[in-house]
């Protein structure tokens, strides 16, 4: 079997999956990538490895919701999948000059029935063979212990995150996993947006586990993951720290979906302040200052005496629990796609109870985010580098997920993704250069078109052919953007198109060898 990319020279510009590139805009001279600046890559595990009951792997909360509540639904049983195909994925990733793949660990395919005494050899060897082929591509590999999968045991036996046992078993996965990569991967997230996780799985129940508690066990999950946190970050420093490569980071990683008020009126602009606390100051103030921030503390307590409640629903760290958390990150990963707009009030489509209800905002745009990873709103996000700077001392912020979704049916057509990160880019630089801002690097979601729980957005930068046994990996259009990227270290300038995905972006082409073909034999 053969994977072939191939990049062809075609008169004055370069061809990749049909896409023609004509010459430059010389304002693309101002967008230089600052030296040190990481372009990546990411996946998580259960949206693109597949191979789900394979090589010792156990059921996770994934493969046991989407075959026992939706067994007439879409699942990533096979996904695109990277777990027979994982040198395709390095060769595309290769292609594309990208520096940094980011992927999560599957934790039922490390500790099948989650436990520690009970680790699957064949798990390691794959996550082992992947480190490997990335390091020997030149590509860093940046690993996320958690993305939102753990063994379907966890919610049998304790009921997952609500439960405070939850974080010994994390801790215990989480040792397991620094034994086997500690000494050659140099970046790390703990867990992926405990904020989001915790909403989506307890309050909207959209993702498995879909437990609902509004407010109660939502609340008691973040508590639990960013505790979690503390201790393996702990747990790094002062047992593997002395083993890893130089310059070795690990985090957290929180979404920001970044509010502005409606208005200038003050209590709408207290409304945007309040949503961007209760979503990144909730998880960020406590690894930073060692507590919630003082704003959501206070309106979660005053919402939850008025329901007649003796104390606030959002749990108290103890004081033990306060000095793990603080300062306990080495970067501030954030995941920002676009921005909301806001203004004061209590939202009547919320929860009761709910964190919406508790800030008294309502949003300016549908709960359930239709359609919104198809816009773009590059001013948000510079807002959203901006309010880090001042929050957290301008502490290095690494990109860690950012994107743009296309409907299935475009395929390799996807001129806007390239527009939307020549925007994104664009504002990072600027974030940088004229602010002062500490921003890392970038990786883009996402390297494939994964399993994007049943919904029909694709969001990868290589096209997947599902109707192909063999998933077929393609550059898609937006492939040429990327390259000339990361060749020049420039970000080029590309229009949205609001008519078409099909026409052709107009930057510079690419300047290199006549073909490029990577082709591997397995």
């Amino acid at each position: 079997m053969k994977l072939v990319v191939v990049l062809l020279v075609a008169g004055a510009g370069l061809t990749a999956a049909g896409l023609t590139l004509p010459q430059a805009n010389q304002t693309d001279e101002e967008y230089v990538l600052p030296k040190g600046f990481i372009i990546g890559a990411g996946t998580s595990s259960y949206q693109v490895e597949g191979a789900w009951n394979e090589s010792g792997k156990g059921v996770s909360v994934f493969d046991y919701y989407y075959h026992t509540r939706q067994p007439d639904g879409p699942n990533a049983d096979v996904a695109c999948d990277s777990y027979h195909k994982y040198k395709e994925d390095v060769a595309v990733a290769k292609a594309l000059k990208m520096q940094m793949y980011r992927f999560s660990l599957s934790w039922s395919r490390i500790l099948p029935d989650g436990d520690p005494k009970n680790v699957n050899k064949e798990g390691i060897e794959y996550y082992n063979n992947l480190i490997s082929e990335l390091l020997a591509n030149e590509i860093e590999p940046f690993i996320t212990l958690y993305h939102f999968d753990h063994p379907q045991v966890l919610e049998d036996t304790i009921g997952g995150w609500t439960n405070y046992s939850m974080i010994e078993k994390m801790e215990q996965f989480g040792r397991v996993a620094f034994d086997a990569f500690a000494n050659r991967v140099k970046y790390w997230v703990t867990l992926n947006e405990p904020h989001m996780h915790c909403y989506v799985v307890y309050n909207v129940a959209s993702v498995p586990p879909a437990k609902p508690s509004a407010g109660l066990g939502e609340y008691q999950c973040i508590y639990h993951e960013l505790v979690a946190h503390s201790r393996l970050y702990h747990m790094f420093k002062n047992e593997y720290a002395a083993k890893a490569r130089p310059g070795t980071v690990i985090g957290l990683t929180a979404e920001t979906f970044f509010a502005s008020p409606l208005d200038n009126k003050y209590e709408n602009i207290a409304a945007a302040e309040r949503y961007n606390l209760f979503e990144l100051g909730i998880q960020f103030d406590p690894i930073i200052y060692g507590d919630y921030p003082e704003v959501v503390k206070k309106y979660v307590k005053a919402a939850s005496l008025a329901e007649g409640r003796t104390e606030s629903r959002l749990p108290n760290f103890t004081e033990e629990e306060k000095k793990l958390l603080k300062g306990s990150t080495d970067f501030l990963g954030i995941n920002a796609y676009f921005g909301k707009t806001v203004h004061a009030g209590l939202d009547g489509r919320s929860r009761n109870p709910s964190p919406q209800r508790d800030m008294q905002v309502v949003l300016d745009s549908p709960l359930d985010f239709s359609g919104a990873f198809s816009t773009s709103t590059p001013q948000s996000f510079r807002s959203c580098l901006l309010w880090l700077r001042d929050r957290y001392n301008n502490m290095g912020v690494f990109i860690t997920e950012n994107g743009l979704a296309t409907q299935n049916g475009e395929g390799v057509h996807d001129h806007n993704r390239a527009a939307y990160h020549s925007a994104y880019l664009r504002e990072a630089v600027k974030a940088i250069r004229d602010d002062n801002c500490n921003v890392l690097g970038v990786t883009i979601w996402s390297l494939l078109d994964g399993f994007e729980w049943g919904s029909k957005r694709m969001m990868g930068l290589v096209y997947i052919d599902y109707t192909t046994p063999d998933r077929t990996r393609v550059l898609k259009e937006s492939s040429a953007f990327y390259i000339q990227l990361m060749t020049d270290r420039k970000v080029p300038y590309v229009a949205w198109n609001s008519s078409s995905a099909r026409q052709p972006i107009a930057y510079l082409a690419v300047l290199f060898a006549a073909a490029l073909t990577v082709s591997l034999n397995h």
